[in-house]
């Protein structure tokens, strides 16, 4: 089992290909008309993969520098996180004008809950070992990652609730970034309790984890991007009137 966990980095090569193939699909499907800040995070993700994985090898590359490179990488990755979940909201009230206020506004509100529940876990659960690079970095990724997969789970309860559907291509990128985000939630919990003297299989098992569910979540968006595109009905006209009633209640109990 630990001769499978040492070679993670198998995988780190097999998926910093498959995100550069994902991100030539993205532009060859014209995915990147409706989703361009999907888009730009799956470039970045492909980009920074190869870039990591060449400092990782490249013998004149120091720790301090990939240290550098990491903690840029997760910068840019959080802040792209972040634009992706406001543009697959977006994306998702495009048809439904009337409930894009509300929408928005449930948007900000969960934003702002969810950031004092991240502070609040970060504050009682701390981080378990004291190492000036690592637990830090973890600890501010776990706090993060708790805001943003909350707010996918706010996203996807609000469409739920008036009853949104899921056209395709949005569907995909919400399962393949409900793993990403929950994966690094998962992992960075862990990294922020457990001690950085484990030992190496320790720390190559959640290696390889990371690597599985990366190359999973590449899979799901490629899954979703190869098929056709469902076609958009415009169903304003259509709606009953109990439901055209029902939204107004709604929309004026949350406007209140």
């Amino acid at each position: 089992m630990f001769f499978l966990f040492s070679h993670w980095h198998v995988l780190w090569f097999v998926r910093a290909s498959l995100m550069a193939i994902l991100f030539c699909l993205v532009f060859k499907q014209r995915i990147h008309r409706d989703f361009p800040l999907f888009s730009a995070f799956i470039g970045w993700l492909a980009f920074c993969g190869i870039a990591m994985l060449w400092m990782d090898y490249a013998p004149a590359i120091t720790e301090a520098q990939y240290n550098v490179g990491y903690e840029v990488d997760s910068i840019v990755d959080v802040s792209l996180a972040f634009a992706v979940l406001y543009e697959l909201f977006r994306y998702r009230l495009d048809s439904y004008s009337d409930l894009s206020g509300a929408g928005l506004s449930t948007f900000r509100w969960a934003t702002i809950g969810f950031i004092f529940i991240a502070i609040g876990l970060a504050w009682y659960i701390p981080i378990g070992h004291f190492r000036p690079l690592v637990p830090t970095q973890a600890l501010i990724l776990r706090t993060v990652r708790t805001l943003q997969c909350g707010l996918l789970l706010s996203i996807c309860v609000f469409c739920e609730y008036f009853r949104l559907p899921w056209r395709g291509r949005s569907r995909g990128i919400a399962i393949g970034l409900g793993l990403y985000l929950s994966t690094s939630l998962a992992l960075n919990a862990l990294r922020t309790q457990l001690s950085p003297y484990k030992g190496v299989p320790l720390r190559s098992m959640m290696d390889f984890l990371n690597e599985v569910a990366y190359l999973i979540t590449v899979l799901v968006w490629s899954v979703y991007f190869l098929r056709p595109e469902e076609a958009v009905q415009n169903l304003s006209p259509q709606l009953p009137e109990e439901d055209l009633r029902a939204w107004n209640q709604e929309l004026s109990r949350i406007s209140k």
